[in-house]
Protein backbone atom coordinates (compact mmCIF):
# COMPACT_ATOMS: atom_id res chain seq x y z
CA UNK A 1 0.00 0.00 0.00
CA UNK A 2 2.78 2.25 1.42
CA UNK A 3 4.48 1.77 -2.37
CA UNK A 4 1.26 2.15 -4.42
CA UNK A 5 0.69 5.94 -2.45
CA UNK A 6 4.46 6.72 -2.89
CA UNK A 7 4.34 5.59 -6.91
CA UNK A 8 1.32 7.69 -6.98
CA UNK A 9 2.92 10.57 -5.43
CA UNK A 10 6.07 9.99 -7.44
CA UNK A 11 3.61 9.98 -10.84
CA UNK A 12 2.31 12.82 -9.67
CA UNK A 13 4.82 15.40 -8.83
CA UNK A 14 6.15 13.98 -12.36
CA UNK A 15 3.11 15.01 -13.70
CA UNK A 16 2.66 18.74 -12.07
CA UNK A 17 6.62 19.14 -13.34
CA UNK A 18 5.92 18.37 -16.69
CA UNK A 19 2.57 20.26 -17.21
CA UNK A 20 4.66 22.94 -15.26
CA UNK A 21 7.59 23.20 -17.65
CA UNK A 22 4.87 22.99 -20.82
CA UNK A 23 3.08 26.29 -19.64
CA UNK A 24 5.95 28.25 -19.11
CA UNK A 25 6.60 27.75 -22.99
CA UNK A 26 5.15 29.95 -25.39
CA UNK A 27 2.79 27.97 -28.17
CA UNK A 28 4.32 26.53 -31.00
CA UNK A 29 3.60 28.81 -34.18
CA UNK A 30 2.62 26.22 -36.55
CA UNK A 31 2.81 27.31 -40.35
CA UNK A 32 1.49 24.70 -43.64
CA UNK A 33 3.88 25.43 -46.79
CA UNK A 34 2.26 22.33 -48.35
CA UNK A 35 -0.44 19.63 -47.89
CA UNK A 36 1.86 17.32 -45.77
CA UNK A 37 4.84 19.96 -45.12
CA UNK A 38 4.37 22.45 -41.85
CA UNK A 39 6.86 24.59 -40.05
CA UNK A 40 6.88 24.55 -36.34
CA UNK A 41 8.30 27.35 -34.87
CA UNK A 42 9.62 26.27 -31.04
CA UNK A 43 10.07 27.87 -28.05
CA UNK A 44 9.96 31.59 -29.96
CA UNK A 45 13.10 30.82 -31.34
CA UNK A 46 13.87 28.28 -33.79
CA UNK A 47 12.21 26.30 -36.76
CA UNK A 48 11.44 22.25 -36.95
CA UNK A 49 9.65 21.39 -40.62
CA UNK A 50 7.85 18.24 -40.21
CA UNK A 51 6.85 16.12 -43.70
CA UNK A 52 3.64 13.61 -42.64
CA UNK A 53 1.36 11.12 -44.14
CA UNK A 54 0.72 7.23 -44.45
CA UNK A 55 4.44 6.46 -44.07
CA UNK A 56 4.65 8.14 -40.56
CA UNK A 57 6.57 11.91 -40.05
CA UNK A 58 10.06 12.74 -40.84
CA UNK A 59 11.46 15.96 -38.99
CA UNK A 60 14.33 17.90 -39.69
CA UNK A 61 15.66 18.90 -36.70
CA UNK A 62 14.43 18.13 -32.92
CA UNK A 63 13.94 21.27 -30.99
CA UNK A 64 15.13 21.62 -27.57
CA UNK A 65 14.32 18.88 -25.42
CA UNK A 66 12.25 20.97 -23.54
CA UNK A 67 9.99 21.14 -26.51
CA UNK A 68 9.52 17.64 -27.12
CA UNK A 69 5.96 16.91 -25.76
CA UNK A 70 4.77 20.10 -27.64
CA UNK A 71 6.12 19.32 -30.72
CA UNK A 72 4.57 15.49 -30.01
CA UNK A 73 1.05 17.23 -29.72
CA UNK A 74 1.40 19.04 -32.66
CA UNK A 75 2.02 16.39 -34.84
CA UNK A 76 -0.70 13.89 -33.27
CA UNK A 77 -3.13 16.77 -34.10
CA UNK A 78 -1.67 16.63 -37.66
CA UNK A 79 -0.90 13.12 -38.78
CA UNK A 80 0.02 10.83 -35.58
CA UNK A 81 3.31 10.91 -33.69
CA UNK A 82 4.67 8.17 -35.82
CA UNK A 83 8.22 9.73 -36.50
CA UNK A 84 10.35 7.63 -38.49
CA UNK A 85 13.23 9.93 -39.80
CA UNK A 86 14.75 12.98 -38.23
CA UNK A 87 17.70 14.79 -39.81
CA UNK A 88 19.63 17.35 -37.96
CA UNK A 89 20.73 20.18 -39.94
CA UNK A 90 23.72 20.31 -37.67
CA UNK A 91 24.67 19.64 -33.90
CA UNK A 92 23.19 22.97 -31.83
CA UNK A 93 21.25 21.62 -28.87
CA UNK A 94 18.10 24.08 -30.64
CA UNK A 95 18.41 21.71 -33.23
CA UNK A 96 19.20 18.07 -31.50
CA UNK A 97 17.75 18.14 -27.94
CA UNK A 98 14.95 16.42 -29.30
CA UNK A 99 16.60 13.88 -30.60
CA UNK A 100 16.53 11.27 -27.88
CA UNK A 101 13.16 11.32 -27.10
CA UNK A 102 10.90 12.19 -30.33
CA UNK A 103 13.43 10.11 -32.30
CA UNK A 104 12.83 6.81 -30.26
CA UNK A 105 11.72 4.65 -33.09
CA UNK A 106 13.27 6.68 -35.65
CA UNK A 107 16.36 6.61 -37.76
CA UNK A 108 18.29 9.86 -36.64
CA UNK A 109 20.62 10.68 -39.76
CA UNK A 110 23.11 13.78 -39.79
CA UNK A 111 26.54 14.25 -41.46
CA UNK A 112 29.27 12.23 -39.59
CA UNK A 113 30.93 15.37 -38.05
CA UNK A 114 27.89 15.85 -36.38
CA UNK A 115 27.63 12.11 -34.74
CA UNK A 116 31.10 13.17 -33.37
CA UNK A 117 30.51 16.06 -32.15
CA UNK A 118 27.38 14.81 -29.97
CA UNK A 119 29.34 12.06 -29.21
CA UNK A 120 31.58 13.90 -26.77
CA UNK A 121 29.32 15.56 -24.98
CA UNK A 122 28.80 13.93 -21.90
CA UNK A 123 25.37 15.98 -21.75
CA UNK A 124 23.75 14.77 -24.80
CA UNK A 125 21.83 11.40 -24.35
CA UNK A 126 23.59 8.40 -26.26
CA UNK A 127 19.65 7.40 -27.59
CA UNK A 128 19.46 10.98 -29.44
CA UNK A 129 22.96 9.73 -31.06
CA UNK A 130 22.57 9.98 -34.77
CA UNK A 131 22.21 6.31 -36.36
CA UNK A 132 23.04 7.35 -40.13
CA UNK A 133 26.22 9.73 -41.04
CA UNK A 134 26.94 10.51 -44.16
CA UNK A 135 29.51 12.59 -45.94
CA UNK A 136 28.38 14.05 -49.29
CA UNK A 137 24.22 13.16 -49.44
CA UNK A 138 21.69 10.67 -49.80
CA UNK A 139 18.33 10.42 -50.67
CA UNK A 140 15.10 8.98 -48.90
CA UNK A 141 11.77 8.52 -50.62
CA UNK A 142 8.99 9.14 -48.09
CA UNK A 143 5.26 10.14 -48.20
CA UNK A 144 5.31 10.38 -51.73
CA UNK A 145 8.63 13.25 -51.68
CA UNK A 146 12.33 12.82 -52.64
CA UNK A 147 14.40 14.11 -49.65
CA UNK A 148 17.29 15.21 -51.13
CA UNK A 149 19.81 15.25 -48.01
CA UNK A 150 23.17 17.68 -49.18
CA UNK A 151 26.67 18.22 -47.25
CA UNK A 152 26.81 22.01 -47.13
CA UNK A 153 29.62 22.13 -44.83
CA UNK A 154 31.30 25.10 -43.49
CA UNK A 155 28.90 27.17 -43.80
CA UNK A 156 27.89 28.07 -40.00
CA UNK A 157 29.65 24.79 -38.76
CA UNK A 158 31.52 22.20 -40.04
CA UNK A 159 28.45 19.50 -40.38
CA UNK A 160 25.88 21.94 -41.67
CA UNK A 161 23.24 19.77 -44.55
CA UNK A 162 20.78 20.77 -46.37
CA UNK A 163 17.30 19.18 -46.78
CA UNK A 164 15.60 19.48 -50.35
CA UNK A 165 12.28 18.65 -51.05
CA UNK A 166 12.49 17.41 -54.61
CA UNK A 167 8.96 17.33 -55.67
CA UNK A 168 7.89 20.47 -53.09
CA UNK A 169 10.77 22.07 -54.07
CA UNK A 170 11.96 23.62 -50.72
CA UNK A 171 15.06 23.58 -49.07
CA UNK A 172 15.70 23.82 -45.40
CA UNK A 173 18.75 25.41 -44.81
CA UNK A 174 19.09 25.04 -41.37
CA UNK A 175 21.92 27.54 -39.49
CA UNK A 176 23.66 27.88 -43.18
CA UNK A 177 22.04 30.82 -43.88
CA UNK A 178 20.60 33.71 -41.43
CA UNK A 179 17.28 35.66 -42.71
CA UNK A 180 18.22 39.74 -42.73
CA UNK A 181 21.06 39.11 -40.76
CA UNK A 182 25.08 38.89 -40.82
CA UNK A 183 26.30 35.46 -41.10
CA UNK A 184 26.98 33.48 -37.27
CA UNK A 185 30.18 32.18 -39.09
CA UNK A 186 31.85 29.56 -36.71
CA UNK A 187 35.42 29.86 -37.24
CA UNK A 188 35.87 27.32 -33.80
CA UNK A 189 33.83 24.70 -35.51
CA UNK A 190 35.26 24.11 -38.96
CA UNK A 191 33.36 27.20 -40.80
CA UNK A 192 34.58 29.94 -42.77
CA UNK A 193 33.25 33.22 -45.30
CA UNK A 194 35.18 31.31 -47.84
CA UNK A 195 33.22 28.27 -47.28
CA UNK A 196 29.97 30.04 -47.06
CA UNK A 197 30.44 32.19 -50.23
CA UNK A 198 31.35 28.98 -51.93
CA UNK A 199 27.93 27.21 -50.73
CA UNK A 200 25.90 30.28 -51.74
CA UNK A 201 27.11 29.78 -55.43
CA UNK A 202 26.37 26.30 -55.31
CA UNK A 203 23.11 27.19 -53.71
CA UNK A 204 22.66 29.97 -56.50
CA UNK A 205 23.22 27.65 -59.32
CA UNK A 206 21.70 24.28 -58.12
CA UNK A 207 17.88 25.62 -57.48
CA UNK A 208 15.67 27.58 -59.28
CA UNK A 209 13.74 30.98 -59.47
CA UNK A 210 10.68 29.34 -57.80
CA UNK A 211 12.49 27.45 -54.91
CA UNK A 212 11.47 27.93 -51.35
CA UNK A 213 14.29 28.35 -48.94
CA UNK A 214 13.16 27.90 -45.55
CA UNK A 215 16.08 29.38 -42.88
CA UNK A 216 15.58 28.07 -38.78
CA UNK A 217 15.65 31.78 -37.31
CA UNK A 218 13.89 33.89 -39.53
CA UNK A 219 11.37 34.53 -42.79
CA UNK A 220 11.49 31.95 -45.67
CA UNK A 221 13.83 32.93 -48.23
CA UNK A 222 13.76 33.51 -52.22
CA UNK A 223 16.79 32.31 -54.85
CA UNK A 224 17.13 36.60 -55.21
CA UNK A 225 17.64 37.06 -51.07
CA UNK A 226 20.49 34.29 -50.98
CA UNK A 227 21.73 36.79 -54.34
CA UNK A 228 21.54 39.71 -52.06
CA UNK A 229 22.94 38.10 -48.93
CA UNK A 230 25.84 36.95 -50.57
CA UNK A 231 26.58 40.08 -51.80
CA UNK A 232 26.19 41.65 -48.73
CA UNK A 233 28.58 39.51 -47.40
CA UNK A 234 31.29 39.65 -50.23
CA UNK A 235 30.97 43.73 -50.05
CA UNK A 236 31.63 43.72 -46.84
CA UNK A 237 34.03 41.00 -46.26
CA UNK A 238 35.97 43.17 -49.43
CA UNK A 239 35.55 46.67 -46.86
CA UNK A 240 37.24 45.04 -43.72
CA UNK A 241 39.93 43.31 -45.58
CA UNK A 242 41.05 46.57 -47.30
CA UNK A 243 40.93 48.63 -43.72
CA UNK A 244 43.28 45.84 -42.60
CA UNK A 245 45.36 46.21 -45.21
CA UNK A 246 45.89 50.16 -44.27
CA UNK A 247 46.93 48.89 -40.72
CA UNK A 248 43.28 49.15 -39.04
CA UNK A 249 42.39 47.25 -36.24
CA UNK A 250 39.41 45.84 -35.19
CA UNK A 251 38.14 48.18 -32.81
CA UNK A 252 39.57 50.98 -34.58
CA UNK A 253 36.68 50.01 -37.18
CA UNK A 254 34.28 49.34 -35.29
CA UNK A 255 35.28 52.97 -33.53
CA UNK A 256 35.34 54.39 -36.76
CA UNK A 257 31.63 52.58 -38.02
CA UNK A 258 32.88 50.99 -41.22
CA UNK A 259 30.04 49.09 -41.52
CA UNK A 260 27.56 52.29 -41.01
CA UNK A 261 25.66 51.19 -44.58
CA UNK A 262 25.17 47.76 -44.03
CA UNK A 263 23.68 48.33 -40.08
CA UNK A 264 20.27 46.69 -41.38
CA UNK A 265 21.80 43.64 -41.51
CA UNK A 266 21.63 43.36 -37.62
CA UNK A 267 20.05 40.77 -36.09
CA UNK A 268 16.77 41.87 -34.93
CA UNK A 269 15.88 38.93 -32.67
CA UNK A 270 19.45 38.07 -31.97
CA UNK A 271 21.34 41.13 -31.70
CA UNK A 272 24.59 40.69 -30.89
CA UNK A 273 24.82 39.37 -34.31
CA UNK A 274 25.78 42.57 -35.05
CA UNK A 275 28.82 44.80 -37.49
CA UNK A 276 30.85 44.65 -34.61
CA UNK A 277 30.59 40.77 -34.33
CA UNK A 278 30.92 40.39 -38.82
CA UNK A 279 34.28 43.07 -37.93
CA UNK A 280 35.61 40.69 -35.30
CA UNK A 281 34.73 37.33 -37.86
CA UNK A 282 36.02 39.00 -40.76
CA UNK A 283 39.38 40.22 -38.88
CA UNK A 284 39.63 36.27 -37.38
CA UNK A 285 39.60 34.71 -40.37
CA UNK A 286 42.00 36.90 -41.96
CA UNK A 287 44.20 35.83 -39.34
CA UNK A 288 43.54 32.05 -39.39
CA UNK A 289 44.81 32.51 -43.26
CA UNK A 290 47.73 34.23 -42.49
CA UNK A 291 49.26 31.70 -39.87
Amino acid sequence: MRVTILISLICISLFVKVLYSQEELPPIETTRITENIVTFYVNDYVGIVALGGPDGVLLVDSGFHETTEQVRGQLKALWGDDIVVIINTHADGDHTGGNADLGRNAAILAHSRCRKLLEVSEEFPEAGLPTITFEDDLTLHLNSEDIHVIAMTGSHSSEDVIVHFKKANIVCLGDAVLSDSFPFVRLQRGASIEQLLENLDRLISSFSQDTKFIVSHGRDLSLDDLRTYRKMIAETTKLVTEAVERGKTAEQMKKEDILKDWEDWNNKRHTWINTDLWIDTICQSLNKENR
